[in-house]
C-alpha cells in the first residue's frame, strides 16, 4: 500500500452510500465525493486500497478486525521498534546504520503537487455547490495525469450527481481499469447501473464487489435489492440474511428486507393465507424496527425516519387482524 498516497486523517463525513471513512479537512453535504479514504467497513490490510485518493462509503460501526487492527498498533513497543530495524525479514539482507541515516523521504515533485492542490480545490468548490468549477478542476487534473484514479472516482460521482450518468458509469470504468481490485468502484459503477435500470451490469458489479470483499456485506445488501426488484425473491432473501450474518451493522440490509418480508405477506393475504400473512408482517415489523434503531446509533437521520414509518404504518395495517385472532 502506498501510504503517502493512504493518509488516514481525523475528518469523517457520513454520505447516503456509506461506505468509507475520510481524510480531508473539507466537509461536504448532499454529494457522496470525498478524499484521502479509507473503507470504514472493515477493509483489511490485504485488500486493494485506492493508488491515489478517495471514493464513497457506506459506514458502520467498527468491525472486529479494525479493532484487532487497532489493537495491534497500540501493542508495538519501544523494543519492537527498535528491533524492526536489527531483525530483517527472512531472506533479506541486514538494514545498516548507514543505510539508515541517508534514507531520505521520497518527495512529491512540483507536478504532484500541482494535482493534489487542483483536487482539494475542486472538493472545495463541490462543498459550495460550485458543480460547474469543481468539473472545470477535475478536467485540469486529468489532462496533467489521465491515471489519477482518484478523480475519475470523484468526477464519475459528481457526473452522477449531475445525472449525467453515461459519462459517470464511463469514469468508473476507467477508476476500475487502474485498480481492478478496490472493490467500492464496483459498487458505485452498479449502483449507476440499477438508477438507469441496467440491472443485468448492477448485478455483475455488485457480484465482483462480493467476490472481492465479502467481509462487509454492502455486495450483498445491493444485489438483493436487484434481486427483488426483479421478483427473484428467494435470491434476495438469501442476499440480506448473507449481508446481515456477515455485518449485523448493516441497516440497510435490515430495511430492504423488511420490505421484502411486507412483499411476501401480500402475496400470502392474496392467496387466503392469512396467518402466514400476518407472520411475515411482524417479521417486517421486527426488521424495520432493528433497521431504526441502528440508523439512529450511525446518525442517519433521513434513513431512520423512514423505517420508522414503515413500521408504524405496518402496524396500524395489522391492528384489525391482531384482534381477531
Amino acid at each position: 500500500m502506498n501510504t503517502s498516497k493512504n493518509t488516514q486523517n481525523k475528518a469523517t463525513l457520513p454520505f447516503l452510500n456509506r461506505r468509507v471513512k475520510i481524510g480531508i479537512v473539507t466537509a461536504l453535504s448532499g454529494l457522496n465525493v470525498i478524499a484521502y479514504l479509507v473503507p470504514a467497513n472493515s477493509q483489511h490490510s490485504d485488500h486493494s486500497s485506492p493508488t491515489n485518493t478517495t471514493t464513497q462509503g457506506h459506514r458502520s460501526s467498527p468491525t472486529t478486525s479494525e479493532r484487532k487492527q487497532d489493537s495491534l498498533l497500540n501493542r508495538t513497543t519501544t523494543q519492537e521498534q527498535n528491533s524492526s530495524l536489527k531483525t530483517p525479514p527472512q531472506g533479506q539482507a541486514e538494514i545498516t546504520e548507514e543505510e539508515i541515516e541517508h534514507f531520505e523521504v521520497p518527495t512529491h515533485t512540483p507536478q504532484e503537487r500541482e494535482v493534489e492542490q487542483l483536487v482539494n480545490q475542486g472538493l472545495e468548490k463541490l462543498a459550495k455547490k460550485n458543480y460547474q468549477g469543481a468539473l472545470a478542476d477535475f478536467n485540469k487534473v486529468l489532462v496533467m495525469n489521465s491515471e489519477h484514479e482518484t478523480t475519475y472516482r470523484l468526477r464519475g460521482e459528481l457526473l452522477r450527481h449531475m445525472k449525467d450518468y453515461k459519462a459517470a458509469v464511463k469514469d468508473y470504468t476507467q477508476a476500475i481499469a487502474l485498480n481492478p481490485l478496490y472493490w467500492s468502484n464496483y459498487v458505485s459503477r452498479g449502483e449507476i447501473y440499477e438508477i438507469v435500470g441496467n440491472y443485468h451490469h448492477a448485478m455483475g458489479d455488485y457480484g465482483k464487489a462480493i467476490e472481492l470483499y465479502p467481509e462487509d456485506g454492502i455486495g450483498y445488501t445491493h444485489r438483493g435489492a436487484v434481486q427483488a426488484r426483479l421478483g427473484n425473491y428467494q435470491a434476495a432473501m438469501k442476499d440480506y440474511e448473507n449481508a446481515i450474518a456477515i455485518n449485523p451493522a448493516r441497516a440497510e440490509a435490515y430495511l430492504n428486507r423488511g420490505k421484502l418480508y411486507v412483499k411476501l405477506g401480500n402475496i400470502k393475504r392474496y392467496s387466503k393465507d392469512e396467518r402466514e400473512s400476518a407472520r411475515l408482517h411482524e417479521k417486517a415489523i421486527a426488521d424495520y424496527q432493528q433497521a431504526a434503531k441502528l440508523f439512529s446509533e450511525q446518525g442517519y437521520v433521513a434513513e431512520l425516519q423512514e423505517a420508522r414509518n414503515l413500521s408504524q404504518a405496518l402496524k396500524q395495517r395489522l391492528v384489525p387482524a391482531r384482534a381477531t385472532r
